[in-house]
């Protein structure tokens, strides 16, 4: 593993401790979250219940059938659900360690930083 891909999942990670604590989460941090949850479980809809400490979401049945670069229309799924303890630590225990994995991961902290500019951009516009 690179440098640069240590500093990413740390990163990933710090974010997480951030998000995580949070009564209430932004739509950006909110979408974070259930990219990397989609990723890791191989799913679609996810949805996290902070309140309830549950993750609902559909996991694609057969793996082969799914593109991940592609809109995927008529899979089979399995609808699923957990619970969790602590969101935090389910959230490090998605991440996974590979190129391909890095590459996305890479692109979700992208999205995610310039959603942050741009709702900073947007509050000091306002408070001005």
């Amino acid at each position: 593993m690179t440098l640069f891909q240590i500093k990413m999942y740390k990163e990933l990670e710090r974010l997480f401790e951030e998000i995580t604590t949070k009564d209430y989460l932004l739509e950006f941090e909110q979408e974070l979250l259930v990219d990397i949850i989609k990723w890791c479980y191989i799913s679609t809809d996810v949805e996290i219940k902070q309140v309830d400490k549950k993750i609902s979401m559909n996991i694609i049945a057969d793996v082969k059938e799914y593109r991940k670069s592609k809109a995927n229309f008529d899979l089979s799924t399995i609808p699923f659900k957990l619970k969790y303890d602590n969101l935090n630590k389910f959230m490090k225990s998605c991440l996974i360690f590979n190129a391909q994995s890095s590459a996305f991961y890479r692109k979700c902290l992208e999205r995610y930083y310039y959603k942050m500019t741009l709702i900073n951009v947007e509050i000091g516009v306002l408070s001005n």
